[in-house]
């Protein structure tokens, strides 16, 4: 019997410092985790960090290489020219529209204002919308609401005989693969005594709008605009907008620069850009 009682007491103890030494490599183990989790915690947020200032260095050289790109166009003779030669045909536009014109040109905005239901915005009032200079009905009846091509982006020629369509004609190829070249939706011409858009290569109805004082002026084209006279004339400026009408439901940047001619200052140069378009050049950097 005492043989077996001291068998009995062994085997408790035996199990007594197994369960002992078990606790200690449990609580051992937990502290080491503790311990592991909080390092790769700290190192998960160092390399967040990092990234977000990463991130935050490409958008900055992305927008000043956008700036930098925007900037050279002013001074390109080719715009200088184009802006010129569009200017002065704009100005010759003086042929009112009649009513079943100026009827047809208020109904193409229908489709653009149709936009606001997708953001739940009242709808603009399209007369609003109208240019209030016979230029600016002009151009825009003959080029978009008279225009049959899609995208309206390619017509060259609206075939009216006047000088501001011979310009068209001869500098719409070069602007539209310019905008191309920067992954831009449109480029507008601002003539700077008009203050108007006297050019569009997508044809939207921001064409022959007064940039200060038409329906945009309170958008991100009224602020670059604005912008640029605060800045040196070599300088480029940005603006952006959570949404723009002429262009899509799609936020839009625009960039800007005064079109140089011989140390003469011409107008506007603007850049139209989705926020899209921006994020893929992020993303690829």
């Amino acid at each position: 019997m005492s043989v077996l009682r001291g068998r009995s007491l062994r085997s408790r103890l035996t199990r007594t410092l197994v369960g002992l030494g078990l606790v200690s490599v449990i609580l051992l183990a937990i502290v080491n985790l503790a311990v592991v989790y909080g390092l790769l915690d700290r190192g998960a947020k160092d390399q967040l960090e990092s990234l977000r200032d990463l991130r935050a260095d490409t958008v900055e050289q992305t927008i000043d290489s956008v700036l930098d790109r925007v900037s050279v166009m002013g001074t390109d003779p080719a715009v200088g020219a184009a802006l010129a030669d569009l200017g002065d045909g704009y100005v010759q536009l003086d042929t009112e529209l009649d009513a079943a014109q100026l009827e047809a040109l208020v109904a193409s905005y229908l489709p653009v204002t149709d936009r606001y239901d997708a953001v739940n915005a009242p709808r603009p009032v399209t007369d609003d919308l109208v240019p209030t200079d016979t230029a600016g009905r002009y151009v825009q009846y003959h080029y978009i609401a008279d225009n049959t091509d899609e995208p309206r982006a390619d017509l060259v020629d609206a075939g009216d005989g006047s000088a501001y369509s011979a310009a068209h004609a001869e500098y719409h190829p070069f602007l539209s693969r310019l905008a191309t070249s920067i992954g831009a939706t449109d480029i507008l011409l601002v003539d700077l005594d008009t203050t108007d858009v006297v050019y569009s290569v997508s044809k939207r109805i921001d064409l022959g709008t007064d940039v200060l004082t038409g329906p945009y002026a309170g958008t991100g084209l009224g602020a670059v605009i604005q912008k640029l006279q605060t800045i040196a004339v070599d300088q480029a400026a940005i603006a952006d907008t959570t949404f723009y009408l002429p262009d899509s439901s799609a936020p839009v940047v625009f960039a800007a620069t005064a079109v140089r001619s011989n140390a003469e200052v011409l107008g506007a140069l603007v850049v139209v850009l989705q926020t899209e378009r921006l994020t893929d050049i992020v993303t690829a950097r």
